[in-house]
């Protein structure tokens, strides 16, 4: 992806923010005017509920603060409307926020297919991130390597002083290779379905027997738990990260949710959480419990990072 793109990426993500505060804006406004015309108690609480956003939220915007503040001191001031109004004007109210429900429904859906795109993005930028950091990691364990195998090659070279002359003899990469990947250990990554290339053994050699051994107690320890899309990235991955097998594929899970859920709640788009027969379930703002898994796919882990971290 070429900066220009990124630019263009990240100038969408910071006009979907500023839409959606103009929004939350618009609509806590809306909701004071609305229980000003019913006769309703104006409070934070009240206009949060009303407008379907966290109180915090309306703290945000000294505006709707002083508003709000306004509002709660004129009611306590004048008598209570004692006259209802009449069916007309709740008429041409109702019409009002139909009207509305019904734009906001359409720019909401506009904002999700935004929001949507530009997480897809984001998280596309920091795939490729993570695998330029691997790449670099790698080619540097290989160029470490590629300087100790040069030390032992000119090590190798015996000099015959009975026949006068200079003998060498040279190991060249490839018996190296072999002399380092022993039978013993091509029994345990076979034994675990590992399918070896040049790539896996190169890194395999620019590792040491412990890492190698923890690699592949990682992939026994997560193939014991769960199945595995790619028993060789599995491998790879625990080889360059140096990964230890301390944790269970549940273990990981629900690490990974504690902080979604936190980023979820900070973001606002959740309220509470529970486990019931197994299944991670989350409180929406509606009070609605969601499968978390579902919910997560739709607002991704990458997105909630950035998210908070620009709100």
């Amino acid at each position: 992806m070429s900066e220009e793109q990124i630019k263009i990426g990240t100038e969408n993500l910071l006009k979907a923010q500023s839409f959606r505060k103009d929004d939350a804006r618009e609509r806590a406004l809306q909701a004071i005017e609305n229980l000003e015309k019913r006769g309703a108690k104006v409070t934070f609480r009240s206009v949060a509920r009303e407008a379907n956003l966290s109180v915090s939220y309306l703290y945000k915007y000294d505006d709707i603060k002083l508003r709000i503040a306004q509002t709660r001191n004129n009611q306590g001031s004048l008598p209570r409307q004692l006259q209802p109004k009449s069916d007309s004007s709740y008429n041409k109210i109702l019409v009002r926020l139909k009207e509305r429900i019904v734009k906001l429904e359409e720019e909401n859906k506009k904002l999700k297919g935004i929001n949507e795109g530009l997480a897809g993005k984001v998280h596309r930028i920091h795939f490729l991130e993570d695998q330029v950091e691997r790449q670099k990691q790698i080619i540097e364990d290989l160029q470490t390597r590629m300087k100790e195998m040069q030390a032992h090659v000119n090590q190798a070279k015996i000099i015959s002083i009975s026949q006068g002359k200079l003998i060498t003899d040279t190991v060249n990469e490839e018996q190296f290779n072999k002399y380092i990947l022993t039978d013993d250990l091509k029994t345990k990554i076979s034994e675990l379905g590992i399918k070896l290339n040049d790539n896996l053994i190169q890194i395999i050699n620019s590792s040491t027997e412990k890492q190698v051994l923890n690699a592949l107690g990682v992939v026994k320890e997560r193939l014991a738990v769960g199945k595995v899309k790619s028993k060789v990235g599995l491998f790879r991955s625990a080889l360059v990260e140096n990964w230890e097998p301390n944790e269970t594929e549940i273990d990981i899970k629900k690490s990974q949710f504690h902080e979604w859920y936190e980023l979820a709640r900070a973001y606002g788009i959740v309220i509470g959480s529970k486990e019931e027969d197994g299944i991670i379930l989350v409180q929406e703002n509606s009070k609605e419990w969601i499968d978390y898994e579902k919910f997560s796919k739709k607002w991704t882990l990458a997105y909630l990072k950035q998210a908070v971290k620009d709100k």
